[in-house]
C-alpha cells in the first residue's frame, strides 16, 4: 500500500485530519478492532479469539483500502470508516450501490469529529454512488447517531445468531411423499420461482424506492448465486417430485484460514406459499444441521429480519441463541452534478480501481 503524499490530508477545521488508510495506520485499526465490543459474545459462540478475528479484518482491509478513511485525535487513530462499491447488487438493483464495509470508533471520539469522517468518505464517491447501506450494531449508540447525522435512515432491524450442528432431538414426523435432497443446480428454476415469492422480508423490500420486481429479482439472483458457488450448498425439500422449499448455507472458508475450520452460514430460505405455515421451514433448518454435522461443521451462524417472524419462529425451535443484533440504514445521494454513464463510472464498473482522492480530482476536472 502506497504511502498517502501531502495532498491526502482532508482539509478539517481542527486537529482531527482524516486520512486516506495507509499501510502504517495497521497498530492503530488493529487497536480500533480489537476494542470493539459489540460482537464479543458472537465471537466466543463461535469460539473465534479476538486476535483472529482482528487480524482476519486487517488483512481483508488492507488487500482493498480505497475508500478507508481514518480519522486521528490527540495523536491516535479514534475512528475508520471504509466503503465498499458493489458491482454484483448496482447491476441487479439498477442502481449504483456501495456498502459501509467498517465504521469503528473509539469510545472517546467528539461527535463533530465523527461527522466530518462520515462526511469525507461520503463525499469520495458522491460522484459514483446512489445509493449507500450499512449495518450498526443495536447497542453502538455513536455509530447510530453519527449514521442518522448525515442522512441515513433506518430501514429495519437484524438479529445475528448462532447454531450448533446436529439433526433434530426427536425423531419428526415426515408427510408421505416430502423427500429433502442436497442440490446445486437441478431443479434450480423451481427453487427461484419460489425465492421469488419469498423476497418481501429484507431490508431492500422495506425501502419503497425500490421497486418490488427489483427486489424479487434481487433475492432469486443471490439463490442462484448460492446454489451454484462453490462454497455454496442448498437443501431442497420436494413433495412429489415438486419442489416446495429450499433452504442454502456456505462454507466460510476466508475466514477459516485464520481460525479452525467448519464454519457455516445459513443464507435463505423459501417455502412454496401453498406449503407453508406446515412446519416445512423447521424441518428443512433440521436437515441442512444434520448435513452440516456430518461435513464436520462447528459453528453456524444466521442472520434475519426482526419482523421475519416465521423465521424467528423457527430459529426458535432449532436451538439458535442470539449473540448479536443490528440496525440497518439506507442513505440515498442526491444526482451527481454530471453527466450519468461518464466513461471513468463505466470502469468503475468493470473493475478498474481509483483512488478516493484521484476519482474526486477527475470529477472536478470535468
Amino acid at each position: 500500500m502506497p504511502a498517502p503524499s501531502a495532498a491526502v490530508v482532508r482539509s478539517v477545521t481542527s486537529t482531527a485530519p482524516v486520512y486516506d488508510l495507509r499501510e502504517s495506520d495497521a497498530d492503530g485499526v488493529r487497536e480500533l478492532f480489537r476494542a470493539y465490543g459489540h460482537r464479543d459474545y458472537q465471537l466466543h459462540l463461535l469460539g473465534i479469539t479476538k486476535d483472529a478475528m482482528v487480524g482476519f479484518l486487517w488483512d481483508a482491509l488492507a488487500e482493498a483500502p480505497e475508500y478507508s478513511f481514518v480519522l486521528k485525535e490527540r495523536g491516535r487513530i479514534t475512528g475508520l470508516f471504509s466503503l465498499s462499491y458493489q458491482r454484483w447488487l448496482s447491476k441487479r438493483l439498477g442502481t449504483r450501490t456501495w456498502s459501509v464495509r467498517h465504521l469503528v470508533l473509539s469510545p472517546d471520539v467528539s461527535p463533530s469529529s465523527v461527522q466530518r469522517l462520515l462526511s469525507v468518505g461520503l463525499d469520495s464517491i458522491s460522484c459514483l454512488a446512489d445509493f449507500v447501506y450499512g449495518r450498526a450494531a443495536s447497542s453502538d449508540i455513536p455509530v447510530i447517531v453519527g449514521l442518522q447525522g448525515v442522512g441515513f435512515e433506518t430501514v429495519g432491524g437484524e438479529i445475528c445468531g448462532v447454531l450448533a450442528p446436529g439433526g433434530a432431538p426427536t425423531e419428526q414426523p415426515q408427510p408421505d411423499g416430502l423427500r429433502f435432497v442436497k442440490a446445486r443446480t437441478e431443479k434450480l428454476d423451481e427453487v427461484a420461482r419460489i425465492a421469488r415469492q419469498s423476497h418481501d422480508i429484507n431490508h431492500f423490500a422495506y425501502d419503497p424506492r425500490f421497486p418490488a420486481e427489483r427486489v424479487a429479482a434481487l433475492y432469486e439472483g443471490v439463490v442462484r448465486f448460492d446454489a451454484a458457488d462453490q462454497n455454496g450448498s442448498m437443501m431442497v425439500a420436494e413433495k412429489d417430485g415438486a419442489v416446495v422449499g429450499f433452504h442454502t448455507y456456505r462454507r466460510n472458508r476466508r475466514l477459516e484460514c485464520y481460525v479452525a475450520p467448519g464454519l457455516y452460514s445459513l443464507n435463505y430460505i423459501g417455502v412454496d406459499p401453498e406449503a407453508r405455515l406446515r412446519g416445512l421451514g423447521e424441518m428443512l433448518t433440521w436437515k441442512v444441521l444434520e448435513e452440516l454435522a456430518q461435513s464436520g461443521a462447528r459453528g453456524i451462524t444466521v442472520r434475519t429480519m426482526l419482523s421475519n417472524y416465521r423465521a424467528l419462529a423457527t430459529l426458535r425451535k432449532v436451538g439458535a441463541r442470539i449473540a448479536s443484533a443490528n440496525l440497518v440504514f439506507h442513505r440515498w445521494l442526491p444526482p451527481a452534478d454530471g453527466p450519468r454513464g461518464a466513461r471513468w463510472v463505466d470502469e468503475l464498473d468493470s473493475g478498474s480501481c481509483y483512488s478516493a482522492s484521484s476519482l474526486r480530482t477527475l470529477w472536478r476536472s470535468r
